[in-house]
Order: C-alpha cells, then sequence, then structure tokens
C-alpha cells in the first residue's frame, strides 16, 4: 500500500485541530495519537494459525529512560489472529 493511499480528514469527520503552539505560553503538553492499522505484521510461529493477536501500548512518563507507570499508559483492543489489524480509533 503506498503512502499516498491515505486522505487527511475532511472536516465533517470527527476531528479537533489543536490550537497553533504559543513558545510564551505557559502550557501542559498535549499529544492525540490515532491508533488506525497495522499492515503486515510478522507472522506467530507460536500460534497454529500462524496469525498474529495485536494490541498498542502507549505511555508517558516525565523522564527519559523511565517506564511508564500503569496510570499513565493506555493499551488497545487486542485483535485475535489478523495479520492486518484495523483498530480506527
Amino acid at each position: 500500500m503506498e503512502q499516498n493511499d491515505f486522505k487527511p480528514p475532511d472536516r465533517d469527520e470527527v476531528f479537533h485541530e489543536l490550537p497553533r503552539a504559543d513558545p510564551f505560553f505557559d502550557f501542559a503538553w498535549r499529544v492525540r495519537l490515532d491508533v488506525r492499522m497495522a499492515i503486515g505484521i510478522p507472522l506467530n510461529r507460536v500460534n497454529a494459525t500462524s496469525l498474529p493477536s495485536s494490541k498498542v501500548d502507549v505511555g508517558w512518563s516525565k523522564y527519559d529512560n523511565i517506564v511508564p507507570d500503569p496510570q499513565a499508559s493506555y493499551q488497545t483492543d487486542i485483535i485475535e489472529n489478523n495479520q492486518h489489524p484495523i483498530w480506527n480509533r
């Protein structure tokens, strides 16, 4: 699949643009992460069907090389036995 197969979201879709960053504004960091899909996840040699079961873990911490606390992390649903999972969240 080529990169030009993806299109930016239309205005009628659920999409909220973040305001422009102001370097003089005292702010807290904000991050938006859209988990849509994965393509061609490697096959699982342990599973009888050899298809992988995938999930995405996202976490954050205040410092580099520190494992995030469970309260500061998020996990998507597991998509069972699928090499091309779609989360669309």
